[in-house]
């Protein structure tokens, strides 16, 4: 446990539950998550329902599951799943989020 060492540390985070604040597509995923759950998802939960969710709608536009037909689906979509809009999938651009340690 890192306990007082972690008190004030500044580092990047991927995501943060309170994007809900933010984002309108962060708020629906927070609320559904907490209502299946009845906790807030995690920044793995985020990332993870992001990732299934937009390879499933990119192979319903491919119209098979073939690999090469889903590049060219994800190729130049925009993504903003539960996070502000990306439209570069072969790169991981997205905004800075600060996590300042607390315990």
């Amino acid at each position: 446990e890192a306990g007082d060492a972690m008190r004030g540390a500044v580092t990047g985070v991927p995501w943060y539950w309170e994007l809900e604040e933010r984002y309108d597509t962060a708020k629906r995923f927070v609320k559904a998550f907490r209502d299946k759950y009845d906790r807030v998802p995690t920044g793995y939960a985020a990332e993870t329902y992001s990732a299934v969710m937009e390879l499933c709608e990119a192979i319903e536009r491919a119209g098979e599951a073939n690999v090469e037909k889903v590049i060219k689906a994800l190729e130049g979509h925009e993504f903003a799943r539960v996070r502000s809009p990306r439209s570069k999938p072969r790169r991981n651009q997205w905004e800075t989020i600060l996590g300042v340690g607390y315990t």
